[in-house]
């Protein structure tokens, strides 16, 4: 069905009200013409009369019509009705999640799970999806892959390194499954460490999906992870004149005490060592000094063979590290309100770090790099000022989505005409949503957002399985989104 990006502007409908009383107010004027005599005009009596109906009737319609034409036009059309269902989905159909957060390179989870997932694959007759978790993203192969495609994607999973967020799924899961469905089964593979899966709820009942836990990288364990220490935490704090001092946790995970060797590496080579005995299932701080004027790296390392070597180590900067850069995107005929908010947002950014440890730069270079399609320019945060029109005339979408597929983040502002950045975004697909004055409605976005202007701010995070709508918190109309 049709909806309307501004339907505020459907108001200015009423003014097709203008062309009819013209029309209606309008009458002939009679011209006056010099005449020698009245002698030979007979009288006559002719009755004044008002005009009541409007004259020129193809220029009045074609008046109401611009009209109409101008007030469409403003509220801004678009075809945005629900996607019917595929009639022909009928069955069952089976989700097959497997984690790839870090702790899975560990206890030979990773491999358990691909072994599994294969035989799930080959062994049942279900319409099949497979889907890993754990980067804070989520990578989906439909049921629309072929079982030898699938059996390929699995073979090629491997874990992450970043921290998992068993979250994304537990938001998703119930998307990932046709509308027509017999029978729904989601079967999640993991070894549901406790950092990532202690806050989760993952309760799809409502929804109808049965689901399945299985559990790898267990080996002997009963409990807790077995024969597992890891350096939980490493921090840098002075020390005196020249020097830091750096301080480091380590955590037994087992429930025995454990002797370990915890080593100072610099240049690749071991400067210091220390024993460290952690009783079961506790923690213990462990310290090093080091000359700062010397050495602006250094990493921490525990020397065991333990089955999760993902965790043993930590590298800390001794002296400040590299600033994180940012730059701008904006309409090259730029006018005084975007250098304006160019300046704005640049102070502020810049004001958000410190002068020492956390620190922001702007690189007009790079930005200028990436918006000519090197990938490789080093950015951390880009900021897209008055999106619009000429975003799409450049052809920046692809450098855009690269950009952020990579772990890049980006800040939009909208253009002197909202219409156009609402179009941008609708028409490259980053969400799906409805404006109407202070509220806006998203629906299936797989974006973590946030809005704001000068005056105003509402922010949103996660994944959004389901419609949500938020309402400016200072009565005004909602910026535009940030992806």
């Amino acid at each position: 069905m049709i909806e309307f990006g501004q339907p505020a502007a459907l108001w200015t409908g009423l003014a097709i009200g203008l062309p009819i009383l013209a029309h209606m107010a309008y009458r002939r004027i009679t011209e006056r013409h010099a005449f020698p005599s009245l002698r030979y005009i007979k009288p006559s009596q002719i009755p004044r009369t008002g005009r009541k109906t409007p004259a020129d009737l193809l220029l009045l319609l074609l008046r109401m019509l611009i009209f109409l034409v101008v007030m469409i036009l403003l509220a801004d059309p678009y075809w945005s009705g629900p996607e019917l269902p595929d009639k022909t989905a009928s069955g069952k159909e089976l989700v097959i999640a497997v984690d790839t957060s870090p702790s899975m390179g560990g206890w030979n989870g990773m491999g358990e799970a691909r072994e599994i997932a294969n035989k799930l694959i080959q062994s049942t007759e279900d319409k099949t999806s497979v889907v890993s978790f754990g980067k804070k993203a989520l990578e989906e192969w439909e049921a629309g892959y072929d079982r030898d495609t699938l059996l390929k994607k699995v073979t090629n999973l491997n874990h992450g390194w970043r921290r998992g967020d068993a979250q994304v799924l537990a938001e998703r899961a119930g998307g990932l499954f046709g509308e027509n469905s017999g029978k729904k089964k989601l079967v999640v593979i993991s070894d549901f460490q406790r950092s990532d899966w202690q806050s989760v709820s993952l309760n799809l009942q409502q929804q109808g999906v049965e689901v399945e836990m299985i559990r790898v990288g267990v080996g002997n364990e009963t409990a807790s992870r077995f024969d597992n220490r890891s350096i939980v935490e490493s921090k840098v704090v002075p020390a005196g004149p020249g020097k830091v001092r750096i301080w480091t946790v380590v955590r037994n995970w087992s429930e025995k005490k454990k002797t370990d060797s915890l080593q100072l590496v610099i240049g690749g080579e071991i400067k210091d060592e220390q024993k460290i005995t952690v009783a079961g299932l506790s923690s213990k701080q462990a310290q090093f000094i080091v000359p700062s004027n010397e050495v602006s790296q250094a990493m921490i390392r525990l020397a065991n063979d333990d089955p999760m070597q993902l965790d043993n180590q930590r590298t800390v900067w001794l002296k400040a590290p590299p600033p994180k850069y940012f730059g701008f995107w904006h309409d090259t005929t730029s006018d005084e309100q975007t250098r304006s908010e160019k300046n704005f947002l640049g102070t502020a950014v810049e004001s958000a770090g410190d002068s020492g440890w956390n620190r922001w730069e702007e690189k007009e270079d790079n930005a200028n790099e990436l918006r000519m399609g090197n990938d490789d320019s080093k950015l951390e945060l880009l900021l897209v000022l008055g999106l619009g029109n000429w975003f799409e005339t450049e052809g920046l979408e692809e450098s855009f989505s690269t950009f952020l597929k990579k772990g890049g983040v980006a800040m939009i502002t909208p253009a002197e005409i909202f219409s156009e950045t609402a179009s941008v975004i609708r028409n490259l697909e980053w969400m799906r949503f409805s404006f109407t004055r202070d509220e806006i409605t998203f629906e299936n976005s797989l974006t973590t957002f946030a809005f704001s202007n000068r005056s105003c701010l509402a922010t949103a995070r996660g994944l959004l399985s389901e419609k949500v709508t938020l309402r400016s918190p200072c009565g005004r109309s909602l910026p535009t989104p940030i992806t």
